[in-house]
């Protein structure tokens, strides 16, 4: 199979011949952190798949490559003790591959090829590989939190701000949802956990301010939190907003 770019960022990968292998790298890998979680279920969904096209083509072949799939994202949730990023990425492979299948499916008539759906499960794998992220305003940096202290990664960036005017202006253009207290006075609530252009971020204002998240909930930044800043990012550029 053609090197993936799981590889790269995760090396040990270029020894998996099969997703049994890389399943055996999960299980002496735990604690790694959750990209290298990631991205080896990614590598090994992809094996899974390809690994199950053979010669024929009939339906039942066909079927046999969703079947690998399904099998293989098992056991990989299970030797990664069913982390939240690994479920996330065999999930949403799967799925493809199920949704590739059915609808090019004419009962008794039409199926894809088991090439074809193999194809479509690497496809999206590779939508979801890690890759370089070119980010303007938002900033990864990491924070101590807690008793005892452990380090925190955020990926973060500002909006300026001068008045409460601004503050709501800011919050109309990132169709955020705040509340006001008191009518009668300036106060303004922090939208806290929310979306914005369907991604979910945490949006606080301090020190002249708004604080957008882009991985809420999260003690880690992984590729998705890039790529999801980089949407934010390519929403707002041409406002009038003062991002930093």
């Amino acid at each position: 199979m053609k090197q993936l770019p799981q590889t790269t960022f995760v090396p040990d990968l270029k020894a998996c011949s099969t997703w049994q292998d890389v399943c055996g790298f999960l299980d002496r890998s735990r604690g790694a952190r959750p990209e290298v979680l990631a991205y080896s279920a990614q590598y090994a969904m992809a094996l899974a798949a390809r690994g199950a096209v053979g010669a024929a083509r009939d339906f039942y072949s066909a079927l046999a490559v969703a079947n690998s799939l399904a099998r293989a994202k098992a056991e990989i949730d299970i030797v990664s003790c069913h982390s939240r990023e690994v479920v996330a990425e065999t999930e949403a492979i799967l799925r493809a591959a199920q949704d590739f299948l059915d609808e090019h499916t004419v009962p008794c008539t039409e199926w894809p090829l088991p090439q074809e759906i193999a194809d479509e499960a690497v496809r999206i794998v590779m939508q979801r590989a890690p890759g370089p992220h070119k980010l303007k305003y938002f900033r990864k940096t990491c924070e101590p939190s807690g008793f005892p202290p452990q380090a925190i990664d955020l990926l973060e960036m500002s909006i300026e701000y001068s008045s409460a005017n601004d503050i709501l202006h800011i919050f109309e253009v990132l169709d955020a949802k705040p509340e006001n207290r008191d009518s009668r006075t300036a106060w303004i609530a922090d939208p806290g956990h929310c979306e914005i252009f369907g991604i979910k971020v945490f949006i606080s204002y301090r020190e002249r301010a708004v604080r957008i998240l882009a991985n809420p909930g999260s003690y880690d930044v992984i590729d998705v939190h890039f790529r999801n800043a980089e949407s934010i990012e390519a929403k707002l550029a041409g406002s009038n907003l003062k991002m930093k």
